[in-house]
């Protein structure tokens, strides 16, 4: 059996290659990408990317635009190139931890940064079995995301990322 799923987004405009079991891509990257006031000609960083979705919805919306993402797993980031060259979108995936970003990113400035961390942290979540599930989980405990401090961010650079409030469910948030 394959291992992969290949999903239709945005009413068949993308085709998302993704895993069967694991993360899997829902409406939160389509929320994210919708909640982006790109405009074409601008840069786009996603930290934490899986297999591309927020970015190739964004691109479908706003032409035009330089792309580039973080994404900790090989799979996930090899899916992510994959899925960019099928729906050809030009995106520049670096596998690489939050922690330990390559020079060339960590030295530029964008004009918008975009993120969907997991929410789940280990301890009040079920496990699901699944290591690159599991290894969201571990991230979303802190490990990583302390990198998006801002420090490199442009003035008022909108900064979109899916947050969970225990309250209200999934919210798209300005920080």
């Amino acid at each position: 059996m394959d291992k992969t799923s290949d999903n239709a987004f945005l009413g068949g405009r993308l085709q998302i290659l993704q895993p069967r079991s694991g993360y899997r891509a829902g409406i939160d990257p389509v929320l994210l990408a919708a909640s982006v006031p790109a405009k074409a000609g601008q840069s786009v960083l996603e930290l934490g990317c899986g297999v591309g979705t927020a970015l190739l919805c964004l691109a479908a919306r706003v032409p035009d635009l330089s792309l580039t993402a973080v994404e900790l797993q090989p799979e996930y980031a090899a899916l992510a190139r994959e899925n960019a060259a099928r729906n050809q979108v030009a995106i520049a995936v670096t596998c690489a931890d939050l922690d330990d970003l390559p020079a060339p990113i960590k030295g530029r400035s964008f004009d918008h940064v975009i993120a969907n961390p997991p929410f789940f942290l280990r301890g009040p979540a079920t496990g699901g079995g699944d290591p690159a599930q599991e290894t969201g989980r571990e991230t979303g405990r802190g490990r990583g995301w302390r990198c998006c401090d801002g420090s490199k961010w442009r003035q008022n650079v909108w900064r979109p990322v899916v947050a969970r409030h225990s309250f209200s469910g999934p919210n798209v948030c300005r920080i």
